[in-house]
């Protein structure tokens, strides 16, 4: 059976489209990540590649002929492949210390204060990138982590032996984003922040192998081999349980920043404004949540910005008002000295860590800003509404 050619070029599309929207709206994302984006287009021409050849019964009968007297050997090899890469992943940390942080930057500052908050090795260019498989049998457990690997080797080899290239296609759409975040996690590593780059395809195509493993063993009828899948069975549930325990099911992490975000951008409103200066010093990474929330251009500001520099920008944006946020008033030149804050709101947020899963959360109060740029360049602050 053939991979639809309709389907494939419908993937392209979104591809393509999905590169060109972020070449447009965010270059300097597109670029960090580049080197991780040109492994996931390589993969992916690899299985059009792929997909296309075995549509394409006459071109490649010779090829097909020779596969098929040594499908079975070509399953067995796919399969070694598979748990071959699995025991590399699994023992990295024993050989490998990744080192993929830029020194001095914001990621590496962050690191190197959760290291010393847990009494580790200060070492903030560290990635943590070979812990990859720990980190999933912190929140999966080692069980399903074992049965995903000889899952998907399950499902090469029966992809060979049975000719089912539908069966290829699921390994190869686990394995190999699954591969390159194992490898390079190219993200901040501190948890639970990390485990995004295993959300969208690694936890449920680990769970989806990780159950095929249970089911072969279930279907081979032996009274063991059964009572074995349903002793595994239960891990895939209890496992997660015991991972978060009561104190994390209870609590949402970042819960609070949905109503803040409603009061910036109410902020804005009553400001009359459709542009917007950020000033960050003293406050958190808040450029997107104004520009997609609120939906105004944003500038931001990471030094505290003085009254000729606010002008210019008032002058740049003219003839609309422009509205200052920020969470650090005595970064900001009021034209009033009485400030009180436009919003103030608790924020709940859970263990920032890097050598265990988070254990519990906690809550701070934040408060914000908001005022009107004025033709001298000081800030007229917003009075908050009672």
């Amino acid at each position: 059976m053939g991979v639809p050619a309709s389907v494939m070029s419908q993937h392209g599309g979104e591809t393509t489209s999905g590169l060109l929207d972020l070449r447009i709206q965010s270059p300097g994302y597109l670029h960090d990540l580049w080197p991780q984006m040109s492994s996931l287009l390589a993969a992916t021409f690899a299985i059009a590649f792929l997909g296309s050849a075995i549509a394409l019964p006459s071109f490649w009968d010779p090829l097909r002929r020779w596969m098929l007297r040594r499908r079975r050997w070509i399953g067995r090899a796919l399969a070694a492949g598979v748990v071959a890469v699995g025991l590399v992943f699994l023992s990295r940390p024993l050989w490998a210390t990744p080192h993929h942080i830029a020194a001095g930057s914001v990621y590496a500052g962050l690191v190197g204060g959760i290291q010393n908050l847990e009494g580790l090795t200060l070492d903030p260019t560290r990635s943590y990138d070979e812990q990859g498989m720990n980190w999933l049998s912190w929140y999966l457990g080692w069980p399903v982590v074992a049965l995903a690997v000889l899952g998907l080797a399950g499902i090469a080899y029966r992809s060979a032996y049975r000719r089912d290239p539908r069966l290829l296609m699921i390994a190869l759409a686990i394995g190999a984003p699954s591969m390159l975040y194992l490898w390079s996690v190219s993200i901040s590593p501190d948890q639970i922040w990390a485990m995004r780059r295993f959300l969208p395809v690694t936890i449920p195509g680990f769970l989806v192998a990780a159950t095929w493993s249970a089911h072969w063993l279930w279907a081979s009828r032996a009274f063991w081999r059964r009572l074995l899948s349903l002793a595994l069975g239960l891990t895939f549930v209890v496992v997660p349980t015991l991972t978060w325990g009561k104190s994390l099911f209870d609590d949402v992490d970042q819960s609070g920043r949905i109503r803040q975000a409603e009061a910036a951008c109410q902020g804005i409103e009553a400001v009359g404004a459709d542009h917007i200066v950020y000033v960050r010093p003293g406050g958190t990474a808040y450029f997107a949540t104004l520009r997609v929330i609120c939906g105004h251009d944003v500038v931001e500001f990471r030094e505290p910005p003085t009254q000729a520099q606010l002008g210019a920008v008032l002058s740049a944006w003219r003839p609309g008002p422009v509205a200052v946020l920020t969470f650090a008033p005595e970064n900001v030149p009021w034209s009033s000295p009485a400030l009180k804050p436009w919003y103030s709101g608790s924020i709940t947020t859970w263990q920032m860590t890097l050598s265990h899963r988070p254990r519990g959360s906690g809550q701070t109060t934040q408060s914000m800003w908001i005022g009107k740029i004025l033709p001298d360049g000081s800030v007229e602050p917003l009075v908050p509404r009672s």
